[in-house]
């Protein structure tokens, strides 16, 4: 089934350590958004924390930011294409205070310490909160294309290609067919097969390429190459009159007709 591709948006994905401590420099990271068909040209980061909008926080793959003040903080990412999609993904940071000698756990400029407020607890390592790892994202494997290394021009080609996501997450897959045409299929369960069926309008050699991608991560690129053949036309002796002796011409007829067929087999027997 043939589909012009239209643009496909682009995906923001947000890298960053899910707790930090004030006045720290923490790494937001956008390294691995991606976009299938084009490139992305816009990072744009904000947090909200509470707000009715999102606060600007800067532009860039991988900047760092310092958060001032203790608190839960919504990081926001918008990522842009080439042809001008959209994309945002968001992640959470907890920011607290940090314990030791320095700490100043009420924010007023005066080490817990020193303070005449009663910060005892402030360095009980049980008051920590538990920080939380999230399991990075597996890459999907790059597909595996099963199908015809040549045929002819107009005819229907099946190719079955499926890939691997070590997260069970669903897949779909973008085919290029190397003839300026392209396919995306839908969400199909992990190790499930996708049939792909595509005709060529010229003959030439055709360069096919395929990606996986779970909505998070795209894969490796899968190259493959068909080349594409004229259809051959059937011999076919038609007797043509052209009002000559008929016995001289079905003479003719008949030997150019037995000469075609049996030099190919003398061919066969030289050969061998």
């Amino acid at each position: 089934m043939k589909k012009e591709p239209d643009n496909i948006e682009p995906f923001a994905v947000i890298n960053i350590s899910s707790v930090g401590n004030v006045n720290d420099e923490i790494v937001l990271d956008g390294s691995d958004s991606y976009d299938l068909d084009g490139f992305i040209v816009e990072y744009r980061w904000s947090n909200t924390n509470g707000a009715s909008f999102p606060n600007y926080i800067g532009d860039g793959e991988i900047i760092t930011h310092v958060f001032e003040q203790p608190g839960i903080y919504n990081v926001e990412l918008l990522v842009t294409d080439d042809d001008g999609a959209i994309n945002v993904d968001y992640s959470t940071i907890e920011i607290l205070t940090p314990y030791g000698p320095d700490a100043d756990s009420d924010g007023d400029g005066i080490p817990d310490y020193l303070d005449n407020e009663d910060d005892s607890n402030s360095n009980d390592d049980d008051k920590k909160p538990p920080v939380i790892v999230q399991p990075p994202n597996s890459v999907p494997t790059k597909p595996v294309v099963k199908g015809p290394n040549k045929g002819f021009v107009d005819d229907v080609l099946e190719f079955i290609i499926s890939a691997d996501d070590e997260d069970e997450d669903s897949l779909r897959y973008v085919i290029q067919w190397g003839d300026g045409e392209g396919f995306i299929s839908d969400f199909i369960p992990n190790g499930e097969k996708l049939i792909g069926n595509h005709s060529y309008n010229s003959s030439k050699e055709f360069e096919i390429s395929v990606k996986s991608e779970d909505g998070k991560a795209v894969s490796g690129e899968t190259i493959v190459n068909i080349k594409i053949n004229e259809k051959e036309e059937p011999i076919d002796c038609k007797i043509i009159d052209n009002g000559g002796d008929d016995n001289v011409f079905w003479i003719i007829t008949g030997i150019l007709c037995l000469m075609l067929f049996i030099a190919p087999i003398g061919l066969i027997f030289r050969r061998k």
